[in-house]
């Protein structure tokens, strides 16, 4: 009996050390500002301090190949099939109970000494995505106060609705069909993108952030109100009141009436997220 409690003890500690039960979380920081999460050998995220508060912010969306590595399996069983599908596209169709899961999950495994003791992963506060958003200034959108859309500091367009999304064969036709009507565009504008893209490629502001302002909309939770909204535009927005920095998106309790993949309203095609790294405080 007790030769059998040692191999099972033996076999246990294999299997936790192998990696199956739990990933291989390790944590790098290059320079004070910039911290690398190895979620596995294939899967990182990445997170940026951020000036004048003390918070890391994911410096991308969560994607696809991240959801993946946490257990979703939506690439493989529906996004798959879209026209261009990359697994760096933002996670979509995200209810927040998925997105606090994903927190949960990240928290649990960087909490022994792999970020400072005290700190743990949630979705951003609308406070703490406009801050981003602004980078320290008054403007109304994520890339400044013009109209339409300019370059962000790496050289790259918010990720939002152009010219580009109305060719044979993308994404938004896959969507919708083939659009009638030019209202559903920003005209003539293009971003080289014919539907979502790689979430590292779309758009950094001058903190180091990408995706504020197109790709997916962002949970977050809004202190003021006790509920979860929907921060920034996405890949299929295109009027100016999608990218103020100040609205927000609440979705509705009933279902969805035409569509069976959107099983909970709280979610749509349009709701990805990105989390932070915060200190602990009751209310959190």
């Amino acid at each position: 009996m007790r030769r059998l409690i040692v191999l099972a003890s033996l076999f246990l500690l294999t299997l936790l050390s192998s990696g199956c039960f739990f990933p291989r979380f390790k944590v790098t920081q290059e320079a004070d500002s910039l911290l690398t999460v190895h979620i596995n050998d294939r899967t990182i995220m990445q997170f940026r301090k951020i000036p004048g508060r003390d918070f890391w912010m994911g410096t991308t969306e969560v994607s696809l190949a991240q959801m993946k590595a946490w257990g979703d399996s939506r690439s493989d069983a529906y996004y798959a099939r879209l026209p261009g599908y990359q697994k760096t596209w933002p996670a979509m169709n995200i209810t927040v109970a998925e997105a606090s899961s994903f927190c949960f999950w990240m928290s649990r495994h960087l909490e022994h000494g792999l970020i400072p003791k005290g700190y743990f992963v949630r979705l951003p506060t609308v406070e703490e995505w406009e801050y981003v958003a602004r980078c320290g200034t008054d403007r109304l959108y994520p890339w400044g106060n013009d109209w339409p859309p300019v370059k962000f500091e790496d050289g790259r367009y918010p990720n939002v609705m152009g010219a580009d999304r109305f060719t044979t064969g993308t994404v938004a036709t896959y969507y919708l069909g083939k659009p009638h009507a030019e209202f559903a565009q920003i005209l003539g504008y293009r971003d080289g993108f014919p539907g979502p893209c790689p979430v590292e490629l779309a758009g950094k502001n001058e903190w180091g952030i990408m995706g504020l302002a197109g790709n997916i909309e962002e949970w977050c939770w809004d202190r003021n109100q006790r509920k979860y909204v929907l921060k920034g535009g996405d890949w299929m927005s295109f009027h100016p009141d999608h990218f103020n920095i100040s609205k927000f998106d609440e979705m509705g309790n009933a279902p969805w009436p035409f569509c069976p993949l959107f099983l909970d309203r709280r979610s749509h095609r349009g709701s990805g997220f990105r989390v932070v790294i915060v200190p602990k405080r009751k209310r959190d």
